[in-house]
């Protein structure tokens, strides 16, 4: 590690150029939302992905640290789950390490925070897997009685190195490293049975910054999983802007919202400059997920009585793929993609090739276990099962998953003292395009089902939860879910049907229920989940197997484990901890059914001389329409792929 660092350096200061004696070049190299994504494959569609996977990154990371003497290398969470690889590994025996920090350690990671999905398997297994990390581990807002089971993750670290002036010198550098996640307890349950919480990001910070100064930190490195949100949002899910308005913060790597920052498409504003890369005009640097970018954040650094400062900064992404590029032919294969900016094309080769035969030692292995473990036969299924009507009408996908819930809470909860409450099941469209790409829809063809195409429907490795609930709170969780909807005037022409600050995911469907959806009003919930308008409402008779749901009402909700923590929902049922893709391999018998009958039914209510326009997965154009979405037309592809359809809201009236 230490050998390639220094080549790297030695490289580097031969292009280095004339500066005044205290002046320094500091690069930090980033990453975010890998997400398990260690190859350069798509374990859902079983094929290569030129367009992921830290293999890939690697090569990225020794083309940076050759052109510039001084580096770090850090990650901002959601690492360890995501794909079929952290699956397997996670399933694996004791003892070994997880590919995913096996591969961070052999490229010399500095520093790392964690995410909220790094929980998805439980504290235990979190405090294990990161135990092995070769580098810190920051998580400063994690609080608790049950904090002191993660040994290895620390509240806060100092990195103190030296920093390689133009007359040869090296001058000694104070670096804090702040790690930061969405608020909210981690779970529930005997999967996480730590006593653990996450406190507010932005208070966490103002007291972690000053701790870190007291210390001695010149500068302060905040390892942000929050997104780049509307300040005027107040969203503490995605608090990166006023997480920038700290004093004592100085450099920010973001992730949470899978969105890319520098970025000409993030909005302006409130002291978010997208193009220039700065939030309150402090470097800051968003990679976007799975490892389809690397972050560099340059700062140019003086030396002052006071100790370092930042004089200037520069905030780029790198993809490790450009559009078009030929897929890999391996697990850690990859072609690294930027310019060497005057770095020794020797030094450069000899780095990649080092990197790249120790990477394949680590990845190989875990992505034969992966492939193994993702191509596994699960069952049959009558039709094809996809996801690209979802947020259009009923879909057969959605009615399974929420149906293989309701099943196991039924039989989990015969003979007990809840047995007699009806079960409701709900389902979330996961893969419906948006921020996780033009094609990320799940599609099963009619035939063999493999472990794969279920990891594809339900990517996240979330346990069932039963929550008592009444009619009232069905309706609430509805009213949010309805608010993906762009509201629609009467005499509407091909305006688009979803709001796009919205994601497909916050859309969530419950079987046995039957709802309309008035899109002329408005809704209740904005982007950021939040009540705007208590007296606004969507849903329009909603009904529970045909007859009317009272407010009163009481149903029990199979759910999982991420929405019952999220939603906040009551009273909780005590249940065996199973994981939902579990389940789903479990019911799988369901697919074979000729259908559903109580699925989610629900619909909109007419627009009079209304159409809206609704945008697809290129896959689209050839599937049948599902048993309940309303007739739509196809009108071709838009520039980037995706198919259009022309929804008529108005069916009677010629829209």
């Amino acid at each position: 590690m230490h050998e390639r660092r220094a080549l790297g350096q030695r490289a580097a200061a031969r292009g280095t150029g004339t500066a005044r004696a205290g002046t320094a070049r500091l690069r930090l190299l980033g990453t975010a939302d890998l997400h398990a994504h260690l190859a350069a494959w798509d374990y859902v569609a079983d094929r290569p992905d030129p367009g992921v996977g830290l293999t890939r990154v690697a090569h990225l990371v020794a083309a940076a640290r050759a052109e510039v003497p001084d580096t770090l290398l850090v990650d901002a969470g959601d690492c360890i789950q995501g794909t079929a690889l952290g699956d397997a590994a996670v399933r694996a025996p004791p003892g070994r390490i997880h590919p995913m920090i096996a591969a961070m350690n052999r490229m010399g990671y500095d520093a790392a925070t964690i995410g909220n999905h790094d929980f998805d398997y439980g504290v235990a297994a979190l405090a294990r897997i990161y135990a092995a990390a070769r580098f810190p581990v920051v998580a400063s807002n994690l609080v608790g009685a049950g904090a002191g089971e993660f040994v290895r993750i620390l509240p806060h670290a100092i990195l103190r190195r030296r920093l390689a002036t133009p007359e040869g010198a090296r001058l000694p550098v104070t670096i804090g490293i702040a790690g930061f996640l969405p608020p909210g307890a981690p779970g529930e349950g005997s999967l996480y049975s730590a006593d653990v919480e996450i406190a507010p990001i932005v208070r966490s910070a103002t007291a972690t910054a000053a701790l870190l100064r007291a210390a001695g930190a010149d500068i302060v490195i905040a390892l942000a999983h929050t997104g780049i949100a509307d300040p005027a949002a107040a969203d503490p899910e995605n608090a990166a802007v006023p997480l920038a308005a700290i004093g004592g913060i100085d450099v920010l790597l973001c992730g949470h919202s899978h969105r890319t920052f520098p970025s000409a498409d993030h909005p302006p504003g409130g002291g978010v400059e997208p193009t220039r890369g700065a939030i309150h005009g402090k470097p800051a640097a968003m990679p976007g997920p799975f490892g389809a970018n690397l972050a560099v954040i340059d700062l140019w650094l003086s030396r002052g009585p006071g100790g370092w400062r930042i004089d200037r900064f520069r905030s780029a992404l790198r993809p490790i793929a450009r559009p078009g590029a030929p897929a890999a032919d391996g697990a850690a294969d990859g072609a690294a993609d930027g310019a060497a900016d005057g770095a020794d094309g020797h030094v450069r080769a000899e780095l990649l090739a080092e990197d790249a035969a120790a990477l394949a030692r680590i990845a190989g292995p875990a992505h034969r276990l992966a492939r193994r473990f993702a191509t596994r036969r699960a069952g049959w299924t009558r039709h094809d099962i996809h996801t690209f009507f979802a947020l259009a009408g009923p879909s057969r996908a959605l009615a399974f998953v929420a149906a293989a819930k309701r099943q196991e809470t039924e039989a989990l909860l015969r003979g007990s003292a809840w047995e007699g409450i009806p079960v409701i099941g709900s389902a979330v469209p996961f893969r419906t395009g948006g921020a996780t790409g033009t094609e990320a829809y799940c599609l099963i063809p009619a035939g063999p089902v493999e472990v794969r195409h279920l990891i594809g429907l339900y990517p996240h490795a979330n346990a069932l939860r039963a929550c008592l609930v009444s009619g009232a709170d069905l309706a609430g969780i509805l009213e949010r879910s309805a608010a993906i909807f762009a509201t629609i005037r009467p005499g509407s022409r091909d305006v688009p049907l979803l709001d796009p600050r919205m994601p497909g995911y916050e859309f969530v469907v419950m079987d046995r229920l039957s709802w309309a959806i008035d899109l002329t009003a408005p809704p209740r919930f904005g982007p950021d989940g939040r009540l705007c308008d208590p007296a606004a409402g969507r849903i329009r008779d909603l009904r529970f197997c045909g007859r009317p749901v009272g407010a009163d009402h009481q149903f029990i909700l199979a759910t999982s484990s991420h929405r019952a923590r999220a939603a906040r929902l009551g009273r909780t049922v005590a249940l065996p901890e199973i994981f939902v893709r579990d389940i789903l391999e479990a019911r799988i018998g369901l697919l074979a059914e000729e259908g559903l009958p109580d699925g989610p039914d629900w619909r909109f209510l007419p627009v009079p001389g209304a159409s809206a326009l609704f945008l697809s997965g290129a896959g689209a154009a050839r599937q049948a329409p599902e048993p309940g979405t309303p007739a739509m037309d196809f009108l071709g592809h838009d520039g980037a792929g995706r198919a259009v359809f022309r929804l008529p809201l108005d069916p009677g009236g010629g829209a």
